[in-house]
Parts: structure tokens; C-alpha cells; sequence
């Protein structure tokens, strides 16, 4: 397509829109789901999952009641 436009501008057959006509369109950029995530800490007989979006208090909540129960 850019040869093709490029060909017709040398030939002098490009037609450009006056800058007044020209305008902006507002873009919207979705955000980027987040990747599923998922911790799995075992412990002996004892595991926990934890799934979805890592929430940094629940985790360090988790990890402390494991210290202190090992």
C-alpha cells in the first residue's frame, strides 16, 4: 500500500486532504487482562492454593500464620 501511495505521489496523483480536514480520533485502549495466577505452598500434609490476582497482604497473612504454626 505505501509503494502504491508512494508511486502516485511521484506521478503527482496522491490526493491529501487539507490539514483542516484533517482530525484525531480519541482511542481507547483496553487494559490488559491480568494472567490467571495461582501459589501453591505445601507444607507437609498441609496445602494451600491461592488463586486470581495476588493480594500482597493475604499472602503475607498466610505465610505468617505458617511460621508460627511450624
Amino acid at each position: 500500500m505505501i509503494s502504491r501511495w508512494r508511486r502516485l505521489h511521484q506521478q503527482g496523483q496522491l490526493v491529501v486532504p487539507e490539514p483542516e480536514a484533517q482530525t484525531f480520533l480519541p482511542v481507547q485502549i483496553p487494559a490488559e487482562p491480568k494472567a490467571p495466577s495461582a501459589i501453591v505452598i505445601e507444607i507437609g500434609a498441609v496445602r494451600i492454593r491461592l488463586e486470581g490476582a495476588l493480594d500482597l497482604e493475604v499472602l503475607q497473612t498466610v505465610l505468617a500464620a505458617l511460621r508460627i504454626s511450624a
